[in-house]
C-alpha cells in the first residue's frame, strides 16, 4: 500500500520528538494542567475497570497512567520509536506482564 506523504511526515516528526513529547506534559506546572485535567476527565467518563485502547498514544504517558489505576491498556502509535521508549517506560514502571 502506498503511504500519503501527510502519513510519513507525521512518523518522521513525531519518531523525532519522543523524549519531548514524553516530557512535555510533565515539564512545568503550566503543561502539567494538561496531563492533570485529561486525567480527571478520565475517571469521570470511564468504567471503574476495563480495557482502554489508547490510540494515537505516543510515548505512553497517559497509557503508563490508566495502567497504574488498574486499567488494561493498548497502545496503539503510528512510530515504533514511541512503541519502543513506551515498552521500555512501561517495564520501569513494573506495569508490563
Amino acid at each position: 500500500m502506498k503511504r500519503e506523504k501527510s502519513e510519513a511526515l507525521t512518523e518522521e516528526v513525531y519518531s523525532k520528538a519522543v523524549r519531548y513529547e514524553w516530557r512535555r506534559v510533565v515539564k512545568d506546572p503550566f503543561h502539567r494542567l494538561e496531563l492533570e485535567t485529561t486525567l480527571h476527565f478520565l475517571k469521570k467518563r470511564l468504567p471503574k475497570k476495563g480495557l482502554i485502547l489508547d490510540a494515537g498514544g505516543g510515548p505512553g504517558r497517559y497509557a503508563i497512567e490508566l495502567g497504574k489505576k488498574g486499567y488494561h491498556v493498548v497502545l496503539l502509535d503510528i512510530t515504533t520509536e514511541n512503541l519502543a521508549f513506551a515498552k521500555r517506560q512501561i517495564r520501569k514502571e513494573g506495569l508490563s506482564k
